[in-house]
């Protein structure tokens, strides 16, 4: 048997592998790119089934017809095999129609150059048939410029797409990882006896021996589909898992680059995919979550952390854990669960806990807090403070005459009237009743006694809106200014303008008092 009638053996039995695996991979169609991989095979089928058909022609005619037919094997091959890699990847977001016919172009425009092949002669030049009986044999190939073009274009497809599949089989497991690197030598195999053959590389060949490359990548196909178990459902239904859970999910080496991420952690850090694999997690995220010191700190354990993202007023929880191979740290996994509408109701109660429900303002246990933090931060920084406390005159009067609901409409104006004059970093409260407290940071004695005048003025020219008509009313109010020679705790310095405010209704009402500091 001589080499001829061994091609022809091959070629069939390249084409019979490849339509039986085509066939068996159409089974999993479920599973993103079997449909794309099983394309691949069927083209690798006609490809070499044209050559076998090529060679029995009884024509030159007829065998240019299989040339045709097994040219566009060899031409959308390399298509189909970029596309499989991508979903199989899980690169789906690369596959958009705009991208799909770019990739087609070059494809589609071979097709063309060859039908219209014998108008240019910029595919082939010339295919020199030699009869071998009882085979038809194109011996020698005078390549034109498009076809080294095509030539180049495919190659780089097909490279391409190896290297996504390697860069994919490495962020594996060692079963996932061995049968990506099998589909890889797969696709080499044809690739390096292609590239022999057209640069003529081996001179004793007078046949294009691709069947056989493609025999040999059709048996790894097998294998790996069938002892790999390529199309596996667990390791998509994995993925599709990952993808559409309502938590982000990032997945980081232990160089802090990211591997993997969800369309969840895309959609909270506003980020693509295409430019967030690959690239540091620190230059992704907010800045003020720190995230490399995060890393570094809990290397060795997992941990769980509030991460409060207020630029796009969301609330989140972060857990961090670390992924080991056996006793070796590949990196980590993080997870962040958006607890926002726990946190609006958790902020909204803290709201509740300090606010006075009738005014709006800061109700007695917040007043004492705040207090609490402007006293001690005046006594470090050697700061003034000032605190005025004052209450409406013959309250209980009001109430009794007009009834409560007068009352506190009276409270609410009251509330908003004295907001108007006060700074933004005052804190303005009630204190209980119809007593009510401001805090002045940073305000002097003299400077605390003119806002309390202030609001005295403001308030006794101030006709109230009742349901009984327009009231007046005014106020009395006490001043202290804190001198920490003197004054040594809060309470005191409450008590200070509580006596104050007490001299201040003594003397008549609708007036200021102010606390007389015994070292001034």
């Amino acid at each position: 048997m001589n080499q001829f009638s061994v091609f022809f053996v091959i070629a069939f039995l390249s084409a019979a592998v490849s339509l039986i695996l085509a066939a068996g991979v159409l089974r999993f169609r479920y599973v993103p790119g079997s449909a794309s991989f099983a394309i691949m095979l069927l083209l690798t089928s006609l490809w070499t089934f044209s050559v076998g058909m090529g060679m029995i022609s009884n024509s030159i005619q007829a065998a240019n017809i299989w040339i045709l037919f097994r040219m566009i094997g060899v031409i959308f091959s390399p298509l189909a095999w970029i596309v499989f890699v991508y979903e199989y990847s899980g690169h789906h977001e690369l596959l958009n129609l705009k991208i799909l016919t770019g990739l087609s172009i070059v494809p589609l425009l071979s097709t063309l150059m060859l039908i219209t092949n014998s108008t240019h002669h910029l595919f082939i030049e010339s295919i020199q048939f030699v009869e071998h009986p009882p085979f038809l044999v194109d011996e020698s190939w005078n390549l034109g410029y498009y076809y080294w073009f095509h030539f180049v274009y495919s190659y780089v497809l097909i490279l391409i797409g190896d290297y996504f599949m390697l860069r994919e089989a490495f962020r594996m497991s060692k079963r996932h990882r061995t049968r990506a690197i099998s589909l890889v030598i797969g696709t080499l195999i044809p690739l390096v006896v292609n590239f022999s053959f057209s640069l003529h590389l081996i001179p004793a060949l007078k046949v294009n021996y691709d069947s056989l490359g493609l025999v040999i990548s059709g048996i790894i196909f097998a294998w790996t589909i069938f002892n790999y178990q390529l199309f596996d459902f667990s390791p998509i239904a994995l993925r599709v898992l990952v993808d559409n859970m309502v938590d982000g999910v990032i997945v980081v080496d232990n160089q802090h680059r990211v591997v993997d991420i969800n369309p969840t952690a895309l959609h909270i850090f506003e980020l693509e995919k295409g430019k967030a694999v690959g690239n540091k997690i620190a230059e992704l995220i907010p800045s003020t979550l720190d995230i490399d010191s995060l890393l570094k700190k809990h290397s060795t354990q997992s941990v769980d952390m509030h991460l409060d993202i207020q630029e796009a007023d969301e609330y989140y929880d972060l857990s961090l854990s670390v992924i080991r191979h056996g006793k070796n740290e590949l990196g980590y996994l993080i997870t962040i669960r958006n607890i926002t509408s726990r946190k609006n109701v958790e902020l909204e109660w803290q709201k509740i806990a300090i606010t006075d429900a009738l005014t709006g303002l800061s109700n007695h246990r917040h007043f004492y807090e705040l207090l609490r933090g402007e006293f001690y931060r005046s006594i470090r920084l050697k700061k003034s403070l000032g605190l005025i406390m004052f209450d409406i005159d013959h309250f209980k009067k009001i109430n009794d005459l007009h009834g409560h609901l007068v009352g506190d409409q009276i409270l609410r104006e009251m509330a908003q009237i004295c907001s108007l004059e006060l700074r933004v970093y005052d804190h303005f409260c009630r204190y209980g009743g119809e007593e009510f407290t401001v805090i002045l940071p940073e305000t002097t004695n003299e400077e605390a006694a003119k806002t309390a005048e202030r609001l005295r003025e403001i308030v006794a020219a101030e006709n109230f809106k009742t349901s009984s008509g327009e009231l007046n009313v005014t106020i009395s109010l006490g001043v202290s200014s804190l001198n920490p020679a003197v004054t040594s705790s809060v309470e005191q310095f409450v008590q200070q303008a509580d006596m104050s405010l007490y001299q201040a209704k003594k003397e008549g009402r609708n007036r200021v008092s102010v606390w007389k500091n015994k070292s001034s």
